[in-house]
């Protein structure tokens, strides 16, 4: 079978599922080891048996709502090709917005002791890291698979900076204290109640990671709070967010913080806040 035939099969479903006909592109870079426009030129090259049933396979699990970073277990986010694990949350393109935020003031004031609270894949931890290799970045998760993910992307793209934590956020890292320059969390935030939870690739991901209690305030209300005692005086904490909560988000950053700000990421919303310890 051709590449454009093949694609031709790919087409009774595009017209129902948008993003299935991209998605095939990523499925076809992935095995073939090619670019896009290698692929278009090349349209009219044969594929391998081989190939053919693993680009069904993953055209099936696709159609499915499985999303593509399980299905080829890998993601790239700021450019660098990370792991990605099942039951692992997969970040997303606003977080990179953050991020790249957060390289930039690191930068600027030459920051060193950094946390990312429950760090997941790492990718926040890995690419402040290899954009900032004179840090020490800690990556704090509760899931034993989050760690030995992140220790494994950390070895894919020779960090050194990166130090891993099991606590449940900040239970057993009582002896850093008025320790870190910045404190980053992409934390749970989503309503058990609210309907997106079961829609589209987010039936596949893990509830634990997406959802919080209360309206989905409780983890970020309690980051707020605690977070303070183990930020250095000057020191940051970024969080991002959804905009259900914004104001009180920034109402509590107003109790505790100075120079609160937020930040609009793609679709222009609000999606994540900063503010700044300073003790009188």
């Amino acid at each position: 079978m051709k590449i454009k035939d093949w694609f031709k099969k790919v087409n009774l479903y595009s017209k129902t599922n948008l993003y299935i006909y991209d998605d095939c592109y990523i499925f076809l870079e992935f095995l073939l080891k090619k670019n896009r426009i290698w692929i278009e030129i090349n349209i009219n090259k044969n594929l391998d048996f081989k190939f053919i049933e693993y680009l069904n396979i993953f055209l099936i699990r696709r159609l499915r709502g499985e999303p593509v970073a399980y299905i080829l277990n890998g993601y790239y986010f700021l450019n660098i090709s990370y792991i990605i694990y099942p039951d692992i949350f997969i970040p997303r393109l606003g977080t990179e917005y953050m991020v790249d935020f957060i390289i930039k003031l690191i930068k600027k004031k030459n920051f060193l002791n950094i946390l990312d609270l429950g760090s997941g894949s790492g990718v926040i931890a890995c690419s402040i890291a290899k954009n900032c290799p004179d840090t020490n970045v800690w990556a704090l998760d509760n899931k034993i698979l989050s760690i030995n993910l992140i220790r494994l992307n950390c070895l894919k793209l020779n960090l050194f900076n990166v130090y891993l934590l099991k606590s449940n956020w900040f239970l057993n890292i009582y002896n850093k204290l008025n320790f870190f320059n910045l404190i980053v969390s992409n934390p749970p935030y989503i309503w058990k109640k609210d309907v997106c939870i079961n829609n589209n690739d987010l039936r596949f991901e893990c509830k634990y990671s997406l959802v919080s209690n209360k309206k989905g305030f409780e983890d970020i209300i309690y980051i707020i709070i605690s977070s303070f005692i183990y930020l250095k005086n000057k020191g940051w904490l970024i969080l991002e967010h959804s905009l259900l909560n914004l104001y009180k988000i920034i109402y509590y950053f107003k109790k505790y913080y100075f120079n609160v700000c937020t930040f609009k990421g793609i679709h222009n919303n609000y999606r994540f806040t900063i503010g700044q310890k300073l003790l009188k």
